[in-house]
């Protein structure tokens, strides 16, 4: 059966001129969207949805976020979500509406996603000015490693975290993610699969529609962390590494670590950075239900006491979600003479470790 076809960003750009024809709700009917230089509507493309800025009566501004394919259980996902996220009150996501009714383009009847509008500028281009300010980057990796630990304790995976989809507040350095298309909450562990596999140049080679749990974040989490860090050190690697889409790695550095000149280029630069690197290697190539939480660094690469290595191993070993192909897996050997040193290095306790 083929799916419905859903508008093209065009098409909805042409129905928004006109929001009082366009839209169902009687607040959005009211609604003017910001223009581009060519005074039409300005649209914010993404790979599934195309987001519109909307100044409601009263000075709300909203975003509007438009589909651009067909997803069966889109409403049943957005629902399950938003009662969740609700309950949980994090700062760093924001409450967002799913209408299935949204919106009308071309005599038919569209979804959207309406939401508050998050102010800020991509992961990126936040670093890419404050690159030559190495406190700057330290506070930013701190801010980073907190988001993450939150939603862990919360039991919310975003899905697909990548410089797109954090977005950076100039005034506050305040970080929120938008996106929440591949997200996973605890109430879609009945049956719900992965709607999406996020962006290849932060995402585990072997990630499949199968990988959905709570710990998908992980190995995103730990890759960005260790660019942060990674750019503290050496600054200048930004403009080696950068392309407009990553966050100093690429897809094919995680499928071949040993090959990669970027891998080895951190193992030579200060505590933690080279055991961040073997960390982030061996992850490449092991299951994504096993991948560790990201380890609790403060700033000046000491442990954090709270959690500590026996928390994160202990949760590493419990949480183990679906598997990937059995050629990602390492022997037992190797694993353990691996792990075991990179985490005493870590954490600095080996008889904890069983090291």
């Amino acid at each position: 059966m083929s799916q419905p076809r859903f508008p093209s960003a065009g098409d909805y750009v042409e129905a928004i001129q006109s929001p009082r024809a366009c839209f169902s709700l009687a607040d959005l009917r009211r609604a003017e969207a910001v223009s581009d230089p060519l005074g039409l509507p300005a649209v914010h493309a993404g790979n599934f949805a195309y987001v519109f800025k909307l100044h409601l009566p009263g000075g709300k501004v909203i975003a509007a976020r438009c589909f651009a394919r067909f997803l069966s259980d889109r409403q049943r996902r957005y629902n399950l979500m938003a009662r969740y996220l609700e309950e949980q009150c994090l700062p760093c996501l924001a409450p967002f509406a799913y209408e299935p009714r949204g919106i009308r383009v071309h005599d038919a009847w569209y979804p959207i996603l309406r939401m508050e509008w998050v102010d800020g500028v991509p992961l990126n281009r936040h670093v890419e000015k404050v690159v030559d300010d190495q406190e700057a980057l330290k506070r930013l990796s701190m801010q980073w490693r907190e988001l993450v630990a939150n939603l862990e304790r919360h039991r919310i995976a975003h899905g697909d975290l990548q410089h797109g989809n954090v977005l950076v507040d100039t005034r506050s350095g305040r970080l929120s993610l938008v996106d929440y298309d591949a997200m996973w909450v605890p109430s879609f562990s009945n049956g719900l699969g992965a709607a999406e596999l996020g962006h290849r140049n932060y995402q585990h080679p072997a990630r499949s529609r199968s990988d959905f749990g709570p710990n998908l974040d992980r190995f995103a989490a730990l890759a960005i962390y260790t660019a942060l860090r990674a750019l503290v050190e050496r600054p200048d690697m930004w403009e080696r590494y950068d392309s407009g889409e990553n966050l100093l790695f690429a897809a094919r550095d995680f499928q071949q670590p040993s090959r990669s000149p970027l891998f080895a280029e951190l193992l030579d630069l200060p505590t933690p950075l080279p055991d961040l690197a073997r960390l982030l290697s061996w992850c490449c190539g092991i299951d994504l239900g096993r991948i560790p939480a990201l380890p609790a660094f403060a700033a000046n690469a000491t442990p954090i006491a709270s959690g500590g290595a026996g928390e994160w191993l202990s949760d590493s070993q419990l949480s183990r979600g679906p598997s990937t192909r059995e050629r990602f897996r390492p022997r037992a050997s190797q694993q353990q003479t691996l792990l075991g040193r990179v985490r005493g290095r870590l954490f600095g306790s080996r008889r904890e470790l069983g090291g």
